[in-house]
This record gives structure tokens, sequence and C-alpha cells, in this order.
């Protein structure tokens, strides 16, 4: 003051800044797509024959259907391949609703022994081959295909008649569905439509005939590929496996590179497969060549533009690039699409919260991380203040005898005051990764800790 001076002692206004939250891992999560792989499935085939009016005869124009030589075909073809095994084939027998009705039980029996006749024929047959092929031994015996069909037999189907009734574009068909509706005695049903004289006519020609009929339903059991087999045609005959099947044989492989080249190999066969590019990213991902993967992840968007898995990946590549902004645009449209979201949205919540001051400020990071059990998880909490679960959060994790985990455990100890376990966690850290010795000796943690000898000759 003017020619006054004043000695103004020195004070300590700080010994460091605490670095803690610079411990998180930018270690962000990709989604791989899931296969829908089952391995031993059913099909099924169905097929029918058409009888004349009080006929139970197998007519040739009905063997020669289109309907019945696909169908037949499909029974030639089963006999030769040995991952397909008939379980079973019911027969359904019917006669149409016309007629005395102890006729149309004996003929609908009819139908249904005749068919099953020409089934088990059909069946027992030997499988042809062709020029140069073995031949195929298929020698069931009677009882064994008996014991596969199955034969029912309707007399009078008012079922099927009311369906294809009100299927059908017959003018009046509401009056024969209301007669149906009032009578459940068939006799009394036959008679009130056989009184619309003109409409019976329609019905004889155009609904009648559909009703005498057998219908084949055949049951077929596939024996899926074994893992070697998928293996091999995934690598070599990719084409011959359906898009389950190649999709699951990539996760066969454990090693990154070969399981890379089958979802590239599925790209190719299945372009219009969102989850081909997705994996292809999720490989490159854990690769590191997060460029490729952000190229493989947006070649699945645009096939899938809304996909929440794919967002959460393109988010993840994001923060792996520093791009946090554009990762939380991703991340907040991805909701839904798995729990990596919530653990990538953490990430970025320390981030943020880093440049704020008060402590509370981490407990929206330490939401996202919920119950989960890794090293951020664990740093969340700490900062949050929630201390005391720290150390559990730590032991549940897979990766808990990390050097990290162990120097997150020093610290927690020295924030408690308990110095035995502060020293023998920072010595196994330091022990897994030498380089954390350079950073404990400057770490305000354990800034009380740095004179004590224990404390040097651990760090030094």
């Amino acid at each position: 003051m003017k020619s006054k001076e004043l000695q103004v002692p020195e004070y300590e206004a700080a010994r460091g800044i605490l670095a803690t939250p610079s411990l998180v891992l930018f270690d962000s999560k990709t989604i791989a797509a899931k296969d829908n792989f089952v391995r031993n499935r059913s099909e099924s085939k169905a097929a029918d024959i058409h009888f004349v009016i009080n006929q139970a005869d197998i007519r040739n124009s009905e063997v020669t259907a289109d309907d019945m030589k696909t169908f037949n075909e499909y029974i030639e073809n089963l006999k030769k391949d040995p991952k397909r095994k008939i379980t079973g084939m019911d027969i359904s027998s019917y006669a149409s609703p016309d007629g005395v009705e102890d006729l149309n039980t004996k003929l609908a029996g009819k139908r249904s022994e005749s068919t099953v006749k020409k089934m088990k024929d059909e069946i027992k047959k030997a499988p042809k081959t062709k020029k140069g092929e073995p031949k195929i031994e298929y020698k069931p015996t009677d009882d064994e295909i008996l014991a596969l069909l199955k034969a029912t037999s309707t007399p009078e189907d008012w079922e099927g008649f009311q369906k294809l009734m009100q299927e059908s574009e017959i003018e009046d068909k509401r009056i024969i569905l209301d007669v149906l509706k009032m009578h459940s005695d068939p006799e009394v049903r036959e008679k009130e439509i056989k009184k619309l004289a003109k409409v019976y006519l329609v019905l004889a020609d155009k609904i009648l005939p559909k009703l005498r009929r057998s219908q084949m339903n055949l049951a077929v059991e596939i024996t899926g590929f074994t893992d070697e087999e998928l293996k091999y045609l995934a690598q070599n005959k990719p084409d011959t496996l359906n898009a389950e099947e190649l999709f699951f044989a990539a996760t066969l492989f454990n090693d990154i590179i070969q399981k890379l080249k089958i979802y590239q190999t599925y790209c190719g066969v299945y372009p219009k497969d969102w989850r081909g590019p997705n994996n292809v990213g999720y490989c490159y991902f854990q690769q590191g060549k997060f460029s490729d993967a952000k190229k493989a992840f947006e070649d699945a968007r645009a096939i899938d533009s809304k996909n929440t898995m794919i967002l959460n990946n393109l988010g993840a590549v994001a923060i792996r690039e520093g791009e946090f902004d554009k990762a939380i645009e991703y991340l907040e449209s991805a909701a839904g699409a798995g729990k990596e979201v919530s653990y990538n949205l953490g990430i970025i919540s320390i981030k943020k919260a880093g440049f704020k001051t008060p402590e509370n400020d981490y407990n929206e990071a330490a939401g996202y991380f919920g119950s989960d059990c890794s090293f951020n998880a664990a740093l969340a909490k700490l900062l949050a203040g929630n201390i005391d679960n720290v150390i559990k959060t730590i032991d549940c994790a897979e990766n808990k005898d990390d050097a990290l985990m162990y120097y997150l455990k020093a610290i927690v100890a020295a924030r408690q005051e308990n110095t035995d376990l502060m020293l023998n966690s920072l010595r196994t850290a330091i022990e897994k990764d030498a380089s954390l010795s350079r950073k404990a000796k400057t770490d305000i943690e354990f800034l009380k800790y740095f004179d004590e000898s224990t404390f040097k000759s651990i760090v030094q």
C-alpha cells in the first residue's frame, strides 16, 4: 500500500489433482446377432386324392395329378436321404354329405383302405437311382409301413362342406349356411338343402366333388448336420446350407479370423440379411479394426436402418474413436438392444461427469452400470461415493485378477484407511503391471503414504 509492504506467508492450496475418474476404460461393447439354428427339425408334406361319386377306386388321373406327383417324388427323395426319416402319415378319408349315411360310412371306409394300400405300395418301392449311382437298399416290412400309417374316415363331411361354402362365391350361400346353423341332424340338413333345387345343382357341381377325397399328411423328422459337417460345408460348400445352418456354423470356430471368413461368406450367400454385415463388424471390432467395423455396421444399417443392435454397435465404435456426441446420438436410439447399451452409456456418463464438481454427478453413471460386475462399474460406484460396494463389484467380475482391479482396490483401501489392504493390493497390481508403479508414485489417492518406507519400496 503506497510505500508499505506486507510479507504474505506461503499457503499450500493443493499438492495435486485427483485423477481417479481418468481411470475409466473406454472398452465399449458391441452385440453379435444370434442365429435361429435348430439342428433336428420336422417338416410335413400333404396331398389329396379325389374320388368319383359313390366310388372308392383311385383313378390314374389322380395318381398323375400335379400334387400327387410332387408328393410321390418327395417320398422317393426321402428314401435316398439318410438324414430324413418318415415318422408317420395321417390318412383322412371322406364322403360328401349327400346320400344315405350307411352307404357313406362304407364308402369312406373303402376310400381309406384303397388310399392306405396305395401309400403302402408307394413307400415300399425301392428308390430309383441314376446311372452310375450306387443302388440303395430299402426293405421295410409291411408291418413297419402300416405302423406309420394312421387312417381315419368320416362318412359325412359337414365340417368340410361348411368351410368350402364360407370360402365360395356361390349365390345364396348365406341361405345354405343358415340351414347348417339351424339344423344339426344330417338328414334334416340334406333335405332342406335339396329343397333349394337351383342352389343344389351348383353344390353338386362345385362343392360336393371336392369333399369326396382322401387327405394324406406325411410327417418327416430331419436329423441335422453334425458340428464337424457344418464346419466343413461352411468352408467348402456354403450354398448347401440354409441361412441358419451357415450362420450358426460361424460360432463353431474359436479363431476370430476364421469366424470372420464365415460371416463374410454368409454376406455373399444371403446379402439381404443384416445379421451378416453386423457380425462381420463385430469380428473386426474384436480385432481392434474400428474403421473396418464401422463400415460393416453401416452396411448392416443400410439393410435395417432402425435396428437397435446396429445402432448400439455404431455407438460403441464412436466411443473408441473419441466421438462421444455421436456415440450418445446412436446409443439413445438403441434402447432395448441389450445391456451393452447401458454399459456404453455408463462410460460416456463417467466421461461427462469428470467435467463437473459435485460427487453425485457420478450417480447417473453408476445407474447405467447397475449390477454389472466390471472395472468401470466399480469405478462409477467409487466416484459416486458408494465405496462399500466397490470391492464386491470387483470380486464378482470375470477379470477380477487384472492389475487395474487391484489398483482400484488399493484406492478403496486408502480411502478407508485400511493400510494393509492398500499395500497388499498395490503390490499385486504393480507385480501384474509394472507401469502402475509410476502412476502410484504421484497418485493423490495415496498422498498420506508417499513418505512411508513400505509404500516407497512397492512403487520404486
